[in-house]
């Protein structure tokens, strides 16, 4: 028997169910109203190079995939949803794209579970909060809110601070962004546990040192 555990798949949103028969809120909403789910029959393709796993099972406890494999009993009481002929693929990660109201139940109906959104504003934001709280069908979202486009660093220091407080999940930089204005807006993206990335007027080097 084959199986593969919960820490090697961490969340339910991060695997899609390719040709399921439910539809995709229908589906969303049997994982919040059992405890235990199972899918039972598909084809899982991991994505990792391991060969594909035919009749698989996956078991949903809450909100995490409990376990893949070939073999695996039904834990008692769980639903069980048939997936037979059909193929399960883990969820795609889109790590740059420009939002539009209307991309939630688009992008997750093709295969996106995730993704890094150059945007920010009250809709959008108002959009993932509804995602999170399973209101609305959509990726887990990451958002920029704006990028730090300045040469001074105190300045560049200040935005990332607003930017931390108006919620962004990731401080970006800009083309005039300079060296000292990268290591500023870092220090205060790090303290707060976030990453720095950039579309950046200077080398890797210069924005490394």
């Amino acid at each position: 028997m084959r199986s593969r555990r919960s820490q090697a798949v961490p969340g339910v949103l991060s695997w899609v169910v390719v040709g399921m028969i439910l539809g995709m809120m229908d589906f969303f909403a049997l994982l919040a109203a059992q405890e235990v789910v199972v899918l039972r029959g598909g084809t899982v393709i991991d994505g990792t190079g391991a060969p594909a796993i035919p009749n698989a099972v996956i078991v949903v406890r809450g909100d995490r995939i409990e376990a893949v494999g070939a073999g695996i009993a039904s834990p008692p009481g769980a639903a069980v949803v048939d997936l037979s002929g059909k193929y399960i693929t883990p969820g795609l990660w889109d790590k740059h794209f420009h939002y539009k109201s209307w991309f939630p139940e688009l992008l997750t109906t093709n295969g996106v579970t995730a993704g890094y959104v150059q945007e920010g504003g009250p809709w959008i934001i108002a959009q993932k909060e509804g995602i999170e709280k399973g209101k609305i069908l959509g990726p887990r979202m990451f958002l920029r809110i704006r990028s730090i486009d300045m040469f001074d660093p105190e300045k560049g220091r200040q935005e990332a601070r607003n930017l931390i407080r108006e919620g962004a999940d990731f401080i970006k930089l800009y083309i005039m962004a300079t060296p000292e204005v990268a290591q500023a807006a870092a220090e205060e993206a790090h303290k707060a546990g976030l990453h720095i990335e950039g579309h950046l007027g200077i080398t890797a080097r210069e924005a490394a040192l």
